[in-house]
């Protein structure tokens, strides 16, 4: 524990009287366990990044949880947006209003994809505009909201107490949807940025009962139901299908979004704004200031036009002589209207732990919480038609012997005795016995017998499906595909959910191709395996190809990078580099990556199996290495290929068919056996027939001994 001093300073005067301060002597390390690491943990669960579990951040979820709660709903009187967003914090999210009103307005922007919160007043019509006061909006769910938070009636997820113990919260909201996937989702934490794109709801739950009946879908199938993002903005998407599988597989990548113009009476007119500016003023003001410096030089102008009818309209004056197509090029080539989006699906998982996730991970763990709601839904069902079933019966059991029952009752000195009573005769519990005691049993007849019978046998019925739903996986998945189904119907109804997002996949981004008369950029990466570096010069990567790396600790990378132009800055395949071993290209599937580390073991990975990730990835955990083990040497591995490993004193050749793929995170497997006084193994190459001296050696078993002495191969 710190130890605390008290130093006084001393004298005071009028304008700066005596003011004691309290120091602290304590460690860096205590520091940043005690201040540091609680405010990062802070930023990343309760403020910038969303659960995979409900696609919501907390702030979100509180928001919406107060406004159904408070009963805002879409056939309700909206609500002033100061009294929502005052019952959120006050309740639940004390985080200040602000804050809070800012989260209110990102769910209820119009040109939003999926607006959760309906909005009356002015909340901006386009991206950047910012929304008034408070005091001057109105609020409530929308039908999309409605369905994040319906199933809250039965209360199927984990309730909580909230900060102050006075009232409860939900975990996770019970939503028919991922809610960041669909709405999308931006924010920036301690080591976490996040830019989720939003998607066509209608496709992504179409998707959604895809997986669940066949889980094992292509990347390729998947983007036949759902080929993109679907920003509500519109624009466009211009990019190969391989950029967009991606962050479909991988949850990261690079996008070219591109803003929509019209020819109209011989102006440029910009009618939709691509999601990678600031945002359309701040976008226009840019404009304005480069047509003004002679940067732009086919336009003189710009005016915006935009309003709640027209939507986006801004009217850019052509230069006299100059073309429409010209004026759109340079805009696209000069302003964030045609830029790179770049997608960083990043989510908390169930313990608050933040990570990349791709699509399909992103729909499975959409189905578990939907699963776990159908479970806790039907069981307070099933509990609710259990007690209705005793009760039914116990009133079918009492009517047929009335009399008895109320010479029972009315013999019995209190209600505890004539409950006892009734139990004993009728064979009843104590709940059974004290519900009949509750009853007006005179006015009870034969018909009512008739009546109980029914209600036994449609409870009876139902209680029997419910038993059988909650034990069996795949009743539970067909009730989750009728849900799905009621969801999409709720998007097709609406008629505003038609995809607004075209995608592109033979257009070139503007960017890809040079100006006055250059030669078209080829997307194609090259790598420099000296440095480790992805730029314009060394080995060209080929189509089907990825980028490997090898560090020393043990980690491995696999570097994708589809659709990025020739010509390019130097790019480091990794953010650190220092502790590279070896990089290379190889095609996954085809060919096996190799670790060999200094005790003599190597690890065989297939390629296969590990995810590109990338540049901003350090890579995954490869080999497991002792203390004081390093890898040496890596490689992609061919069929048919020898290693050959060389210590201080001995050598070997291994037939790397022999050596047995495991999985990351392995040991590896003994290929070259130190003997005493032979300390690590320092270097070790690959080839198909590896020669020393004009002959080719033979390879062995991994388990075989090592040869003595030392060679040298031939190059």
């Amino acid at each position: 524990m710190a130890k605390k001093k008290t130093t006084t300073i001393a004298p005071g005067t009028d304008d700066h009287p005596r003011v004691a301060h309290e120091v602290y002597d304590t460690t860096i390390d205590s520091f940043i366990a005690q201040k540091v690491v609680p405010y990062f943990v802070y930023t990343v669960t309760d403020r910038a990044v969303p659960s995979v579990v409900d696609g919501l951040k907390k702030g979100q979820r509180r928001l919406l949880y107060s406004a159904y709660e408070s009963g805002i709903t879409p056939d309700a009187k909206p609500r002033k947006s100061a009294r929502v967003i005052s019952d959120a914090t006050g309740k639940y999210h004390p985080h200040g209003q602000t804050a809070m009103y800012d989260t209110l307005s990102t769910l209820a922007h119009t040109y939003g994809r999926l607006p959760l919160i309906q909005g009356l007043g002015s909340f901006g019509m386009n991206p950047g505009d910012p929304a008034a006061s408070e005091r001057y909006t109105e609020a409530r769910l929308s039908e999309a909201g409605m369905e994040v938070v319906r199933d809250m009636r039965d209360e199927p997820v984990t309730m909580l107490r909230t900060f102050d113990g006075i009232n409860r919260e939900p975990q996770y909201l019970p939503s028919r949807f991922p809610v960041a996937p669909l709405a999308g989702s931006d924010g920036i934490a301690a080591g976490f940025s996040v830019t989720i794109p939003s998607h066509n709801p209608i496709e992504f739950l179409k998707l959604t009962r895809a997986l669940l009946s066949n889980p094992d879908l292509t990347t390729e199938e998947m983007m036949e139901i759902m080929p993109g993002p679907d920003w509500g903005v519109g624009a466009s998407v211009i990019n190969s299908k391989k950029a967009i599988a991606s962050y479909y597989d991988n949850g990261t990548g690079k996008l070219t979004a591109r803003s929509t113009f019209e020819n109209i009476d011989g102006d440029v007119v910009l009618k939709e704004i691509a999601p990678t500016g600031s945002g359309l003023r701040k976008t226009l003001g840019q404009i304005r200031d480069k047509i003004r410096a002679g940067e732009i030089t086919t336009l003189s102008g710009a005016e915006d036009h935009s309003d709640m009818d027209k939507g986006t309209h801004v009217v850019f004056t052509l230069r006299r002589g100059k073309k429409y197509e010209d004026a759109v090029a340079e805009l696209y080539s000069k302003t964030s209207l045609e830029d790179t989006y770049s997608v960083n699906m990043v989510f908390t998982d169930r313990d608050d732990i933040p990570r990349t996730w791709g699509i399909r991970e992103v729909i499975a763990q959409f189905l578990t919480l939907r699963d776990e709601v159908l479970v806790a839904r039907s069981t307070a069902a099933l509990n609710a038609a259990t007690i209705k079933l005793q009760r039914a019966e116990a009133v079918k059991a009492v009517v047929l012997d009335k009399d008895t029952a109320v010479r029972l009752i009315t013999e019995s000195a209190d209600r505890a005795a004539a409950d006892v009573a009734l139990s004993q005769h009728f064979d009843l519990d104590d709940e059974q016995a004290h519900y009949v005691t509750s009853l007006a049993l005179y006015r009870l007849t034969k018909a009512d017998v008739l009546d109980a019978q029914r209600e036994v046998d449609q409870l009876t019925t139902e209680i029997k499906r419910l038993r059988a739903l909650i034990d069996s996986a795949d009743l539970r998945a067909k009730e989750l595909d009728k849900e799905l189904e009621e969801s999409i119907n709720v998007f097709v109804r609406d008629g505003r959910y038609d995809r607004k997002t075209r995608i592109n996949h033979d257009a070139k981004p503007t960017s890809a191709v040079a100006s006055d008369g250059d030669e078209p950029r080829l997307s194609a990466w090259k790598l420099d395996t000296d440095l480790g570096l992805v730029t314009d010069t060394g080995d060209t990567i080929k189509d089907g190809e990825v980028v490997w790396a090898v560090f020393a600790d043990g980690r491995v990378k696999l570097f994708s990078g589809d659709g990025l132009p020739k010509r390019m800055n130097p790019t480091p395949i990794a953010p650190d580099v220092s502790d590279l071993v070896a990089c290379g290209t190889l095609t996954p599937g085809k060919q096996r990556l190799f670790l060999v580390a200094s005790h003599g073991k190597a690890l065989a990975l297939d390629t296969a199996a590990i995810r590109p990730q990338g540049k901003a990835a350090r890579g995954v955990a490869g080999m497991k290495l002792p203390e004081d083990t390093r890898v040496i040497a890596g490689f992609a591995a061919n069929p048919g290929d020898v290693l050959v490993t060389q210590s201080i004193d001995g050598w070997k050749a291994t037939a790397c068919d022999q050596v047995n793929t495991k999985g990351r995170g392995a040991g590896g497997v003994v290929v070259h056996k130190l003997r005493k006084g032979d300390t690590a193994v320092v270097s070790a190459t690959c080839s198909a027939k590896p020669t020393a001296n004009g002959e080719e050696l033979k390879p062995t078993a991994p388990a075989r001994a090592t040869n003595h002495g030392t060679i040298e191969l031939d190059q």
